[in-house]
């Protein structure tokens, strides 16, 4: 099996972490049944749903410094990962 480049790479990450990224957006489509299989009350489910959108909407002024500074490779890639060990 061939290594990827680092073009390859930065290319597969960023397509991970497009496809993935709307998970926020379809919440309401899963929370059922996360409510069902944890056991959750509609206040606990709300406070999930409302803990993932302040980690996105907070983290992004944060993330995009980095990215100005350090260009988007690490921060894409780590995205991706966490977004692989996450599902």
């Amino acid at each position: 099996m061939a290594i990827l480049s680092a073009q390859q790479l930065l290319l597969l990450s960023a397509m991970i972490v497009s496809l993935s990224s709307g998970t926020n957006y379809i919440y309401s489509l899963y929370a059922p049944q996360l409510a069902s299989r944890l056991h959750l009350n509609s206040k606990q489910l709300n406070i999930v749903g409302a803990s993932g959108n302040a980690g996105v909407y907070l983290s992004g002024p944060f993330l995009g410094i980095i990215v100005d500074r350090k260009g988007p490779r690490l921060p894409l890639f780590l995205a991706a990962v966490c977004l692989l060990v996450g599902f």
